[in-house]
């Protein structure tokens, strides 16, 4: 509800987000962003694909924040709603593998690679925190996206994710 410098949001702040921000990545390498039990829900569901621990109190980088997760993204909009008229927070949503090492749509987990080849495979490799101390021990494929259009252009494509 504030910016990265702590004041609050103009209206005409909200009405650019509305207008600019259309998309949420909610699921990649490094995990989901859907939501996360302890930070606005107690859904089960929300442990699925978690990269970052939760904050501790006084804790703001590096750690999972209510602000984080899409769906207070979701909630706020709708409270916007009620009092500016226009939800800032209206989002589509993108799900990703974000990888280095060409392999778009790499998504089986039987075959998974990781997301930067030949630093992280085969699994045992990337599983070792001997090995790999600096990274997650489990990565997870991600997700994919699917955009319905009418000619396999880049406009065309960018159109329908708008």
């Amino acid at each position: 509800m504030q910016t990265i410098d702590g004041d609050p949001y103009s209206e005409e702040d909200w009405r650019r987000r509305a207008r600019y921000e259309l998309l949420a990545e909610i699921i990649q390498g490094k995990g989901s962003s859907e939501c996360a039990v302890g930070v606005g829900t107690t859904d089960e569901e929300c442990h699925f694909e978690q990269f970052l621990p939760l904050c501790d109190v006084g804790e703001s980088r590096g750690w999972i924040t209510a602000t984080s997760m899409v769906r207070d993204g979701l909630k706020r909009g709708l409270e916007l709603q009620q009092t500016l008229g226009q939800n800032p927070f209206r989002l589509g949503f993108v799900g990703s593998t974000d990888t280095h090492n060409s392999n778009s749509g790499d998504t089986e987990e039987y075959d998974y690679r990781g997301v930067v080849g030949l630093r992280e495979s085969p699994a045992v490799v990337r599983m070792d925190p001997e090995t790999r101390p600096r990274w997650p021990m489990y990565l997870t494929p991600g997700g994919l996206t699917g955009v319905w259009v009418d000619e396999n252009t880049s406009d065309a494509l960018f159109n329908s994710l708008q």
